[in-house]
């Protein structure tokens, strides 16, 4: 895919979520760190308090370190609550609460020094430490105090916050993708209105656009109604001219071929130059035909149908429209008669038994195809025709006469002519029209 052809709305979208992909991982590492830190700083605060409880409960009694059977925080008396004290002393656990008697005691660091606190992370652990001095026979002496707090249920509790965050940020990610999609409906509306517009001038319903555009589309619409009104005044110009030309051509040309009367060597040139002429002027009038309302092909195609059924009585042949209802051309009615007129003669000429007309509508073109169950042409008459500038009506003999006004004609609405095998072995016309340079709007 072209990223140059890529349209507005997609361009937007993709936009929009290449942003999303790289904003909401990166919101949720920022959140997730940040709900972290404060869920850590939450549990520190806990276990402190969970330490000055055993400080305030800790007395030597007799010299000996003497703590309750239980301690005022109830968290520290249930087994396997998550929560657990220790007391060392001397180098020695010397109490342990009711809550740890489940579980092996864990590897303790070593304590910090009297009076300072220490917190630390460890084999899905939260250790807090604090050291605090107490009076003994021998004086002052320090005792650690341990409050440990397993991680699971902070792990449990974060993976919950990120369930519910990434759920949340998708939602909102939806919505904004919505809302985005409304907004570029909204700010694509007058462009979607202009294409209109010019599909309506092509089509001959709409002589100029509208000039009531945002700011940023005036002069665009604009320069368009310029283009057209300059396209049609040109072409009005053009036409005046030729008009011209051929009066101006007509009188000598018949004075000539009446003073030739007398030399009959001359009357054929003079035809020919006349014949010429008159192929000439058409084929110039046809250059860049312009803006052409759409015209129905298939009433066309049966009436030239009725017309070589008369023509070529004698051949007894069978004559198929097959041409899509509602399928249209935008070329003037004239010129599209003149070019299926002469295939479908030189078709019938060709035929055995048969003739058909058919269409073939695509995203890029829109077809006209015209075979025959003849002979065919050689597959390098076809290319010969095509390729090495040789007039059409040149590539079988008693065939093809006007074949070379169905070039031009063909050329000058941007179309091109094709010539195939049918599946019966005979020729195939193709006659393609161009949907991006006809503008047809359809």
């Amino acid at each position: 895919m072209d990223i140059n052809t890529l349209s507005l709305r997609a361009r937007s979208v993709l936009i929009a979520v290449v942003a999303l992909l790289l904003f909401t991982p990166a919101a949720i590492f920022t959140l997730d760190e940040a709900y972290k830190a404060s869920l850590t700083q939450a549990t520190l605060q806990q276990l402190k308090l969970n330490s000055l409880m055993l400080i305030s409960e800790f007395e030597f009694d007799n010299e000996a370190p003497s703590m309750p059977v239980s301690v005022r925080d109830e968290q520290l008396n249930l087994t396997d609550s998550g929560v657990y004290g220790y007391i060392k002393w001397q180098g020695e656990l010397v109490w342990r609460s009711s809550s740890s008697l489940s579980i092996p005691v864990p590897l303790l660091p070593s304590p910090p020094q009297t009076g300072s606190e220490q917190f630390s992370e460890q084999d899905g652990l939260f250790i807090y430490i604090f050291t605090a001095e107490f009076a003994h026979s021998e004086g002052f002496s320090p005792v650690h105090f341990y409050v440990v707090y397993d991680k699971s249920s902070f792990d449990q509790e974060r993976e919950s916050f990120l369930k519910a965050l990434w759920q949340g940020l998708l939602l909102l990610d939806a919505l904004l993708l919505l809302s985005l999609l409304l907004g570029i409906k909204f700010l694509l509306k007058p462009l979607n209105r202009l294409n209109r517009e010019i599909a309506a001038a092509s089509d001959g319903t709409k002589g100029l656009v509208s000039s009531d555009y945002p700011i940023e589309i005036t002069p665009l619409s604009s320069s368009i109604n310029q283009l057209i009104t300059h396209e049609k005044q040109q072409r009005e110009r053009y036409k005046n001219s030729l008009s011209d030309l051929a009066h101006s051509l007509k009188t000598p040309l018949t004075v000539a071929k009446g003073e030739a009367g007398s030399l009959p060597q001359l009357i054929q040139p003079l035809n020919e130059i006349e014949s010429i002429i008159q192929r000439q002027l058409k084929r110039a009038a046809t250059q860049k035909p312009g803006w052409h309302a759409p015209i129905p092909v298939k009433a066309i195609a049966q009436q030239l149908l009725s017309a070589m059924a008369k023509v070529h009585a004698e051949q007894n042949l069978t004559l198929i429209n097959n041409i899509a209802d509602g399928f249209t051309l935008p070329m003037e009615s004239t010129d599209l008669m003149e070019v299926l007129g002469n295939v479908l003669d030189n078709a019938c000429k060709a035929a055995n038994t048969q003739v058909s007309i058919y269409s073939e509508d695509t995203s890029a073109t829109r077809d006209v195809i015209i075979e025959d169950d003849g002979p065919g042409i050689k597959e390098q008459d076809k290319q010969t025709l095509l390729t090495r500038g040789k007039r059409l009506d040149t590539y079988q003999e008693g065939q093809g006469i006007g074949m070379a006004v169905v070039s031009d004609i063909m050329a000058s609405y941007g179309g091109r002519l094709a010539i195939e095998s049918s599946a019966s072995g005979g020729a195939s016309i193709r006659l393609s029209f161009n949907r991006l340079t006809t503008l047809t709007g359809q």
